[in-house]
């Protein structure tokens, strides 16, 4: 019994209990805002036991909240050493602002097309599920599900330059829903597109998708150009915001 003390200690310790669970996502959120708000830098290399006691929590949890945060391009790892902080730029929020502009209004003008009233009845409680008061990790499972329904209609293989821009755009929404306090325009704006949906007006819903993704690349790439260290204009934006020519 004792020789294999040592292994069944183990085995607890990195097979988290369900209760550690929420500890692990809550230390991933605020290694997100630590990072989006510039509090850690970029290379910044991220020491467990020192995040530990910041955050109050184990070892166990900081490493598994890493895990996370590795996939979704806020920490990179080099040989031989632990994680380090990936720079998150206003440059590359207006990038891909832009690659979803051109993908997935095209793709779901095709999907609202063949959408039915159980399809549209499905994305309305999706929407209506968003709710300020919940976690954003519970906010990012709705929008997951959300996206489905908008696309139920479309080949995998079809929709997934889509999928790729949602994972790449995923690092960015809690920082726009907690701190940018977007999620109601989000929202919103996608209760507009379901009404579309709902007249089986394909076009204007396709043009509403457009203008959603478009006004929150606007926003979130002001709100991380007000937290960059570095100011200094980017192809594509010329001198303010506000006059882009985006057509």
């Amino acid at each position: 019994m004792a020789r294999n003390a040592p292994y069944v200690n183990y085995y607890a310790k990195v097979h988290l209990k369900v209760g550690n669970r929420l500890k692990v996502t809550t230390t991933a959120d605020l290694l997100r805002q630590d990072i989006l708000l510039g509090r850690l830098k970029h290379g910044e290399p991220l020491l467990q036991k020192p995040l530990a006691e910041k955050y109050r929590v184990s070892t166990v949890i900081v490493r598994e909240a890493f895990k996370q945060l590795i996939p979704e391009g806020f920490l990179e790892v080099g040989w031989g050493g632990g994680p380090s902080v990936v720079s998150l730029t206003y440059t590359e929020a207006w990038d891909l602002a832009l690659e979803r502009s051109k993908v997935e209004p095209w793709i779901f003008n095709i999907s609202a097309q063949r959408m039915s009233q159980a399809n549209v009845d499905n994305m309305k409680r999706a929407i209506l599920s968003f709710n300020t008061s919940k976690p954003v990790g519970r906010n990012t499972d709705v929008d997951d599900a959300l996206l489905r329904y908008l696309y139920v209609n479309i080949p995998p293989r079809t929709t997934q330059p889509v999928y790729q821009h949602r994972a790449a755009y995923r690092k960015y929404r809690s920082f726009l829903w907690r701190f940018a306090n977007e999620l109601e325009k989000h929202k919103a704006d996608y209760l507009t597109i379901a009404a579309y949906c709902a007249d089986g007006d394909a076009k204007r819903a396709s043009d509403a998708m457009w203008n959603h993704i478009i006004d929150t690349g606007r926003s979130l790439t002001a709100r991380l150009r007000d937290l960059s260290d570095i100011q200094y204009p980017f192809a594509g934006l010329g001198p303010e915001l506000g006059r882009l020519d985006l057509a």
